[in-house]
C-alpha cells in the first residue's frame, strides 16, 4: 500500500516499475494466485484473473480500476471493448473468475443466499449445490452459488495488486452482470461492514438485484455512486422484484436505488435525465435520484430488452458515467 501520495497537476504520482507479466496496451494477462478463505473449512485455494494494463500506463501516475465481474456460468475469457476503451481512456481493468467447484463449467459469485429458504420457491428451482456450501453446512433447496468467501477474495486482490501496479485507490469502480452484477450489491455493503480496502467508488450491476430478503445498504456506503441498467423484459432477473421465471425471489431494484438515495442525500424520487446515448435502438432512458450530496449519483437505465443483453455501446456508456467522478476527484486534489 502507499504511505503517502504527491499530486502534480491535479495527478496522484507514483514510481513502480511494470511487472514483467503485463502487456502494456496489449492483450489481457491470465493470473493465478492462492487465496486463504475466512473460513478455515475451506482453507487455501486457487484463483484466477484477467488483468489490462492500458497504453497510457507508465508506473509514474496513479490511475483508475474497472473491475468486470461475469454472470453465472459465462464464458470468462470475455472482455468485450473494456481494454480498448481502457485504452483510450486511461484505467487498469481488472475480471475476476469466479469459482466453479463441483459445477463444471459454471463459475459463480457468492451473494449470500446459500441455505437460505427464503430466496426461492422450492417447487419452481432447480438447486445447484458448489461443493464449498456442502463444506460449510450451507445447503438447501434454494442454492445456486458458491460459498467462497468472494468479498475476502477482492479485497485480498486489490490489495496485492495496489502492492505492485500505480492505483488509484479512490477511484475503484465494479462493474458486473446477471450473477456478477447481483453480486455487486453484497460486495459493496460487505467491503463496508467489514471495513475492507477498498471501498467502491461506484458499482455499474447490469441486471442484477439483491434477493428477496437479503438487501443490505449500509450508511457507510455514503459516497458510492450506483449505475443501474436493466431489461424492462427480463424475467430472470425482474426489475419489480418477486418471483423470476426460474423461482428465485428478488429485490425491487428501486427499492435498494431508494435506500442508496437516502443515505446519499439525493431525492426520493427518480427524474429522467438526458444522456449522450438517448435515441439509440432499444435504450429506453435513464432515470436518477438528483440532487446527492457530494459528487454520488444514483440512477437506473432501461433498455427494452430481455435478460443478458448488452449493446454495442455499452462500455463508453458506462464510462460516460465513471469519467465525471474521475476528473472531479482530479480537481479536487489541485
Amino acid at each position: 500500500m502507499l504511505a503517502s501520495v504527491v499530486v502534480t497537476d491535479g495527478k496522484k504520482t507514483c514510481s513502480k516499475s511494470v511487472p514483467f507479466d503485463l502487456k502494456v496496451g496489449g492483450k489481457a494477462t491470465l493470473r493465478n494466485f492462492k487465496q486463504t478463505d475466512s473460513d478455515s473449512r475451506l482453507g487455501t485455494y486457487s484463483r484466477q484473473y484477467y488483468v489490462n494494463v492500458p497504453s497510457g500506463y507508465t508506473g509514474k501516475e496513479q490511475l483508475p480500476v474497472v473491475v468486470y465481474f461475469h454472470g453465472w456460468c459465462d464464458d470468462t475469457t470475455w472482455e468485450g471493448k473494456f481494454p480498448t476503451v481502457a485504452n483510450k481512456e486511461n484505467f487498469i481493468f481488472i475480471r475476476p473468475i469466479g469459482m466453479q467447484d463441483g459445477q463444471k463449467d459454471c463459475p459463480s459469485w457468492n451473494v449470500g443466499g446459500a441455505g437460505n429458504t427464503d430466496v426461492c420457491v422450492a417447487k419452481d428451482t432447480t438447486d445447484y449445490e458448489y461443493t464449498s456450501c456442502k463444506t460449510t453446512g450451507q445447503t438447501g433447496d434454494c442454492n445456486c452459488y458458491t460459498c467462497y468467501d468472494d468479498v475476502k477474495m477482492f479485497s485480498d486482490l486489490m490489495t496485492s495488486l495496489s502492492d505492485e501496479l500505480c492505483i488509484d485507490e479512490d477511484l475503484i469502480f465494479a462493474s458486473g452482470s446477471s450473477n456478477g452484477g447481483m453480486f455487486l450489491y453484497p460486495l459493496a455493503a460487505g467491503l463496508a461492514d467489514r471495513n475492507l480496502s477498498p471501498q467502491l467508488r461506484a458499482i455499474a450491476p447490469y441486471y442484477g438485484a439483491f434477493f428477496a430478503g437479503l438487501e443490505n445498504v449500509p450508511s457507510t456506503l455514503k459516497g458510492t455512486s450506483v449505475f443501474a441498467h436493466h431489461g424492462l423484459k427480463d424475467t430472470e432477473v425482474p426489475a419489480g422484484g418477486g418471483e423470476a421465471d426460474d423461482g428465485w425471489l428478488y429485490t425491487n431494484i428501486d427499492t435498494t436505488l431508494g435506500d442508496y438515495a437516502s443515505i446519499n442525500g439525493c431525492s426520493s424520487s427518480q427524474s429522467k435525465i438526458t444522456t449522450a446515448y438517448d435515441g439509440r435502438q432499444k435504450f429506453k432512458g435513464c432515470y436518477e435520484h438528483l440532487g446527492c450530496s457530494g459528487d454520488a449519483r444514483v440512477l437506473r437505465c432501461n433498455f427494452n430488452e430481455d435478460h443478458g443483453f448488452w449493446e454495442n455501446y455499452q462500455e463508453e456508456m458506462l464510462w460516460s458515467f465513471l469519467s465525471p467522478i474521475v476528473s472531479k476527484s482530479a480537481e479536487a486534489s489541485v
